[in-house]
């Protein structure tokens, strides 16, 4: 029975190199895979950063048009509204409205 247990912990030698190498080819598998998967994270992290960028940027104009879009606009409205309460008046030689 002694002789059984002691052929059961020893393992050719063969077996030893073999196992050893099949872990290693594991190990590269998994790495290697693990890599490339990191590897397309950041190429799609990057694509990603690359279109807020640019969406940030055309906001930002969208933004700076409608602001000065926003400023002509008001004073357009001024320079209506105190034409207007000129010639409510009878300012300028324009035709005074009828009360």
């Amino acid at each position: 029975m002694q002789r059984d247990s002691v052929g059961l912990s020893r393992a050719p030698e063969g077996d030893s190199e073999l196992f050893a190498n099949n872990i290693m080819t594991l190990l590269q598998s998994v790495a290697g895979s693990s890599l490339r998967d990191i590897d397309r994270l950041i190429t799609e992290l990057q694509m990603v950063r690359e279109l807020l960028q640019k969406q940030g940027a055309r906001v930002q104009r969208d933004i700076a048009e409608y602001a000065h879009l926003s400023q002509s606009s008001m004073q357009s409205t001024k320079i209506i509204a105190e034409g207007l309460a000129r010639w409510k008046k009878g300012g300028d030689g324009l035709y005074a409205a009828p009360h």
